[in-house]
């Protein structure tokens, strides 16, 4: 994990949630009196996500708004072959040379049918901060190549429209990097960024995210 996806604890902070834990572990003990309020199981399915970045009803909501919920919205079967970087059928009005340049012109394994969510941005934001407010185990976040072509053909609607960009995680060779499609007047074009890349994408123009849905 790259120093990107790393926060600092302000010693109120710490207090705070020093304080948190404790309330929590209290509230666990009163379970050998057959006084604690909440289900045991329950609070061990919430420290897990807590243990394994997926934090719900918090960081989402800072940065990233979930517009697909009503949908079910899927990617097919596909067997992985199909890269960016040859999908001209798909992405008609440009393909940006560094897909090839950076190595990423590369075949994955096959993946079943996935749900995925589409997030639109509330706040502005870079890479990190956007798909680490949804989880920080960022191979979650990733879809193939294959994926992300197969979504653009399946549901074209939902990608931004008026030349703003929908941003998929992909990674190869185990390296990240970040897919821009954008809607212009002569089809799909399509750019590649280093998931490292610290640009701060402006919420104004509201780009949107597509990443796997996570179990609940």
């Amino acid at each position: 994990m790259s120093d990107n996806n790393k926060f600092s604890v302000a010693a109120d902070q710490y207090i705070s949630l020093d304080g948190q834990i404790t309330n929590i572990k209290n509230k666990i003990r009163l379970g050998f009196t057959n006084r604690c309020p909440y289900d045991p199981e329950l609070i061990a399915k919430a420290l897990q996500d807590i243990v394994e970045g997926r934090f719900h009803n918090t960081a989402v909501n800072k940065i990233l708004r979930l517009i697909s919920s009503e949908e079910h919205l899927t990617i097919n079967a596909v067997d992985g072959k199909q890269t960016i970087a040859k999908a001209k059928d798909v992405f008609k009005s440009y393909i940006d040379d560094d897909f090839k340049n950076w190595g990423t012109d590369e075949k994955s394994s096959a993946t079943e049918e996935t749900a995925v969510n589409v997030y639109e941005m509330i706040s502005d934001a870079n890479f990190s901060q956007m798909f680490n407010s949804l989880s920080t185990d960022l191979d979650k976040m990733c879809l193939t190549q294959s994926q992300i072509i197969n979504f653009c053909v399946k549901h074209p609607s939902w990608l931004r429209q008026n030349g703003n960009a929908t941003f998929f995680l992909f990674k190869v060779s185990g390296e990240y990097f970040v897919a821009r499609v954008r809607v212009g007047l002569d089809g799909l074009d399509v750019y590649v960024s280093r998931f490292e890349d610290d640009r701060v994408w402006g919420s104004l123009s509201a780009h949107r995210i597509v990443t796997p849905q996570l179990a609940s």
